[in-house]
């Protein structure tokens, strides 16, 4: 982009920093008007709505009916638009995503979602990235009534300020293929942020009186645009020119205690405990898997996404947990006591290095665990959260994880007393290991003789193989200086030392 384009980007963004807080005026749903939306198959491929990628701006028109309707009037009138749009126009629905009635109230029009970019048929050549609202009612000469002028000012205002766009500015946009355009497709057409329908196509919309009032009505959306700490951030990263680009989807919304904006390469998010923060793309489609500001991760806090310590990936951190990313791995979530327990370690720095997956659940529906590149950490609310990694790990594996015969960890892996091994225990039993011998598990009954005796430290020193039967019935378990047998029938155990 130019410097003097960027700039005014940044200018743009800027002006707009003072706007709704993505919270939408009262809209009355279709279903609130009766529409009929078997309707909408009458014409081939409809059913399905349309999206743009966003909203840039958004054209004024009016209906070009009578002024003198009842409130009660106005369903009839809204069924009769829809009916004749799709009916005799052919279009595929409401040509436009709103309608407003001359008693200030504000109707969903075609249908696919208020806060979502809707592709109307309200304005020819102009119909992607913008929106439109008609006035129910002929402006030609007849000024519009301060009821409907406010409710449209309210519904511009969010709109417009859903998407940092400032109501006063300039927008840019490609002319498309429409034979009543007063501009050639594909030729860059620069309009009023808010613009009336005559500015695009060959059309007396919105009528004179409707149309002369524009001015005005920018001026008023612009006075209901309250401040956004999300769009002065948006405006300090540069704007649609800047790292995140364009705001996307729903533009800035309401979520649970705060406020959050995607955008094409990532997101803003606001909390008044926490400010705003940023994520870029990767970390947004890791953070919205976890479920996103009411999700278990919260909502970031601190900083921004760095860089990690190590200078190989990067981080955030949040209310309850962190995403960490690397090259080799991409963006995962750790939470909740999983994540505790991986800061104890040292993070990605640590014994466990970068997470491979997000926090997961396990089949049994009451274990979660997180695979990083060296190791587990597996977690249940019985057991707490431990790491499991090395030779230990293996042996685990080998033995179906906390499916198999262990079941989950209880403890971290640890040094043994005399610092040659290490141990660590499950519900069922223990695995130890050592240089000399290699990672063995002792379960059950000689598991209990095992620990008795003192463990390795004991007579017998460090398991040397992995538990198994010698006679119907009889399981062994052999050790560096004997081993113990165990009568499953009996429960009676035998020691033999070597000689």
């Amino acid at each position: 982009m130019p410097p003097t384009a960027a700039a005014a980007a940044v200018a743009t963004a800027a002006a707009v920093a003072a706007r709704a807080p993505g919270v939408a005026p009262a809209i009355i749903s279709r279903a609130g008007w009766g529409a009929d939306e078997r309707l909408r198959s009458y014409n081939p491929n409809c059913t399905k709505p349309e999206y743009g990628t966003t909203v840039k701006m958004g054209f004024v028109h009016h209906t070009d009916n009578v002024n003198t309707y009842s409130a009660a009037d106005v369903p009839g009138i809204l069924r009769g638009i829809y009916a004749y749009h799709v009916q005799s126009n052919h279009w595929c629905d409401v040509g436009y995503n709103f309608l407003v009635d001359r008693f200030g109230r504000i109707f969903e029009g075609r249908f696919g979602g208020t806060t979502l970019p809707v592709i109307g048929a309200h304005t020819g050549g102009f119909n992607t990235d913008t929106f439109a609202a008609s006035m129910i009612g002929d402006f030609t000469s007849v000024t519009p009534p301060a009821a409907m002028m406010n409710a449209m000012a309210d519904l511009y205002a969010w709109k417009l300020g859903s998407y940092y766009r400032n109501p006063t500015g300039k927008t840019v946009l490609t002319a498309g293929v429409y034979a009543g355009s007063r501009f050639p497709a594909g030729s860059r057409v620069t309009f009023n942020t808010i613009s009336g329908h005559r500015d695009a196509d060959f059309t007396d919309c919105p009528g004179n009186s409707a149309y002369a009032m524009l001015p005005t009505f920018r001026t008023m959306v612009a006075a209901r645009l309250p401040r956004s700490a999300i769009a002065s951030r948006y405006a300090a990263l540069g704007g649609p020119a800047g790292a995140l680009g364009e705001p996307i989807l729903s533009g800035e919304r309401a979520v649970p205690y705060g406020l959050m904006t995607q955008f094409q390469r990532g997101s803003i998010t606001y909390a008044s405990a926490t400010g705003a923060r940023m994520l870029g793309a990767a970390f947004t489609a890791a953070y919205l898997k976890a479920g996103g500001p009411a999700g278990a991760l919260g909502f970031p806090i601190n900083r921004d996404e760095a860089a990690t310590a190590d200078g190989r990936g990067r981080y955030a951190r949040f209310q309850r947990g962190f995403i960490h990313s690397s090259p080799a791995d991409g963006a995962h979530e750790t939470h909740g006591a999983i994540a505790d327990r991986y800061g104890q370690l040292g993070y990605e720095s640590g014994k466990l290095g970068y997470p491979q997956i997000d926090t997961t659940t396990r089949a049994d529906g009451i274990g979660r665990y997180n695979r990083f590149d060296n190791g587990y950490i597996f977690f249940t609310p019985y057991t707490g959260a431990h790491e499991v990694y090395g030779l230990v790990l293996d042996r685990w594996r080998a033995l179906s994880f906390e499916t198999g015969v262990l079941g989950y960890p209880t403890s971290n892996l640890s040094p043994t007393p005399d610092t040659i091994g290490r141990y660590q225990h499950f519900q069922r039993g223990s695995v130890l290991w050592s240089p000399a011998s290699g990672a063995h598990e002792v379960r059950g009954a000689i598991r209990d003789r095992f620990s008795s005796m003192g463990w390795e430290q004991g007579t017998l020193g460090y398991p040397t193989a992995n538990e198994r039967t010698v006679s119907p019935g009889v399981v062994q378990t052999d050790f560096q200086h004997g081993s113990i047998t165990w009568n499953l029938t009996t429960n009676q155990t035998t020691v033999t030392t070597a000689p």
